[in-house]
């Protein structure tokens, strides 16, 4: 097994609460090396359909911190054009990015969005801060994936995270919280469209996305 697909495979393990996996994940300082040499032949041993369905889906990653640098540019599309925007995204996932606009933003000197928002995005910010009062009105959102995953699913968000590596909890509070974000818009309208195609849905809703 490839080092990253038997990461997955036993991080998703643990994310269930299965032991002895469970134990092992977040590690603890450096973690114990000989137990994790340990877990992957008993990982193949007693759950090998579930270690080969993790092997069998492609990796896929999500990181909404991404929204960080997202969100400012839309900021000054939107002071500088007056008009409504289409985000359209190729290997979309969950297509969290495309929600950048319902996170809360809050950086040295500037903060933006719902301040009872589920996630907030942090980060390093130098210079004048964006036009935090332009217009921004994204009409329409849509993204495509090989396998775009509905975080509306728990199994589908629990493969998510199996994918990140456990010993960056920071990255794993961010996926829980943009998950509930998730939960809070579950009606069709407000979500982003997200197509298995080859290319992203680029036709109108008949409904505007909130």
């Amino acid at each position: 097994m490839q080092p990253d697909a038997s990461n997955t495979a036993l991080h998703h393990l643990a994310l269930r609460g299965i032991e002895p996996f469970a134990a092992l994940w977040p590690p603890a300082g450096e973690g114990d090396p000989a137990a994790l040499h340990r877990a992957v032949p008993l990982a193949w041993a007693d759950h090998r359909a579930d270690v080969q369905r993790a092997l069998a889906h492609p990796p896929q990653t999500n990181e909404v911190q991404r929204s960080a640098a997202l969100l400012p540019g839309l900021l000054h599309i939107a002071a500088a054009t007056g008009l409504p925007m289409r985000l359209l995204e190729i290997g979309a996932s969950a297509g969290l990015n495309l929600w950048c606009d319902r996170y809360r933003h809050e950086r040295a000197g500037w903060s933006w969005g719902d301040a009872a928002a589920p996630l907030v995005i942090g980060g390093e910010w130098r210079g004048a801060p964006p036009p935090l009062h332009a217009p921004l009105d994204i009409a329409h959102r849509a993204g495509c994936d090989a396998k775009p995953v509905d975080l509306l699913d728990p199994a589908e968000g629990l493969r998510l995270a199996s994918f990140i590596w456990p010993d960056r909890p920071e990255r794993l509070a961010r996926l829980r919280a943009a998950r509930q974000g998730a939960a809070r818009c579950a009606s069709k309208p407000c979500r982003p469209l997200l197509s298995a195609s080859a290319s992203c849905v680029t036709k109108r809703p008949a409904r505007r996305a909130c």
